[in-house]
């Protein structure tokens, strides 16, 4: 229903990331991450108006849209690690301070009148491009967060494992022409393991999180920030002198401010309120021989609004969230003509059926078939990654409005690597 080579998402993103870490003696390393990052898109697309109405006849009234939106972010965390020893309690000390930078524009065209496609007959070309009149400029948007946290770990006889960690944020985002909105929050994560002789490990865990949310609204308000806590119980397995490694996990993950697409403008997106995620996840590292590996892993997720707009989203599960996901994945090291080195694996990844956030459109699952293949050395590695190797067509996500996202094509990557 749009017009041959109209539509287009193309992006171009450049980072810069810097990871140092310096050992000051057996007990103190200092770490210093860094990381600078620009993106830019341009999104053009031409749909049906708002609801669709199909003419007897089969024509269709359209409307173009066209967004260029542009990010740049700063983001850098500075820690401090001390290993202090106390009879036979391993004490690990952390503290560190964080801090983000992130700068948003966005330049975007709504025309109206798209011109009108007969979906029995089509004709192309009956439709005006934007013209630089149509296109408006958002307030910039510029969000900045300064963190600080602790964080204390104790082994205790190879046996209790304890965590507790304590973090202070202060957030500032400011909408040009807008009053700045100002926000902070302590949050707060602890867990508790036990290793018994077996090898099995029970734990229990749990964490708060804050984070601000980059972007306006559909009135050029800025985001609240996304708040969660999250408690988690489960067991991990690995026999002594093993590499082979086994969990499964129980959590319940409830989460307020979340960003959804909004049913009624398709442009913009809305914050639903209050969600909560329960499931658990299993996973597997098998070491079947010293050159074959397995990992595999399965994941139940059962959502649900549990706060949101009264018959429209409330009491639905959320949106493009999968209720099963699994993955098989076996990696093979061997050598060639006495040249060791290489490495070559194969996998299948599942994805299960998800909903649009109001329970009436379904995304049907889909199967994808990955694999790799590579060289390493000292100093150098060489690597070449194909994903969706069969280039299956499917959808990644179906929105209550009824547009549908297709998923990436076949897509092979090279890379190389050098460690110095």
């Amino acid at each position: 229903m749009s017009e041959p080579g109209f539509d287009a998402y193309d992006t171009d993103q450049k980072a810069l990331t810097s990871l140092l870490t310096y050992r000051i003696d057996d007990t103190w390393t200092l770490r210093q991450n860094l990381r600078y990052a620009k993106s830019e898109v341009d999104y053009r697309t031409l749909y049906p108006a708002f609801p669709p109405e199909l003419q007897p006849n089969g024509d269709i009234a359209r409307v173009i849209w066209v967004a260029e939106p542009e990010l740049e972010a700063l983001t850098a965390d500075h820690q401090a690690q001390a290993i202090i020893h106390s009879g036979a309690i391993e004490h690990t000390v952390l503290a560190g301070l964080d801090y983000q930078h992130a700068v948003t524009n966005r330049r975007t065209a709504y025309v109206g009148d798209g011109g009108i496609l007969n979906l029995y007959n089509p004709v192309y070309g009956n439709f005006t491009p934007p013209a630089a009149a149509d296109f408006s400029d958002d307030p910039e948007n510029t969000i900045e967060q300064l963190g600080v946290y602790a964080q204390h770990q104790m082994n205790i006889s190879d046996r209790w494992f304890t965590t507790l960690g304590l973090r202070s944020d202060r957030a500032s985002t400011e909408v040009e022409g807008e009053r700045d909105q100002k926000d902070d929050a302590i949050t707060l994560k602890a867990g508790l393991l036990y290793k018994t002789e077996l090898g099995l490990s029970p734990y229990i865990s749990y964490a708060e999180s804050f984070l601000p949310e980059v972007g306006l609204n559909a009135r050029g308000n800025a985001y609240k920030p996304l708040e969660g806590e999250q408690v988690e119980v489960g067991v991990k397995y690995q026999p002594d002198g093993s590499a082979s490694f086994a969990s499964i996990a129980l959590y319940t993950l409830r989460e307020q401010n979340r960003l959804v697409p909004d049913p009624v403008n398709p442009t913009g997106q809305i914050q639903a309120g209050e969600a909560q995620a329960q499931g658990i996840e299993l996973e597997g590292l098998w070491v079947l021989t010293p050159n074959w590996d397995l990992i595999s892993s399965y994941a139940f997720t059962a959502t649900e609004v549990t706060e949101g707009t009264p018959g429209v989203d409330e009491g639905a599960r959320l949106p493009s969230v999968a209720e099963h996901l699994a993955s098989v994945w076996s990696q093979h090291r061997f050598a060639v003509g006495g040249l060791a080195g290489f490495s070559a694996g194969a996998g299948v990844r599942y994805v299960g059926a998800s909903y649009d956030g109001e329970d009436k459109v379904k995304t049907p699952d889909y199967t994808l078939v990955d694999a790799m293949i590579g060289y390493e050395t000292r100093d150098w590695q060489f690597a070449l990654n194909g994903t969706n190797l069969a280039d299956k067509t499917y959808y990644t996500t179906c929105l209550a409005r009824g547009d549908c996202f297709v998923g990436t094509k076949r897509t092979v990557v090279a890379s190389v690597g050098y460690r110095f």
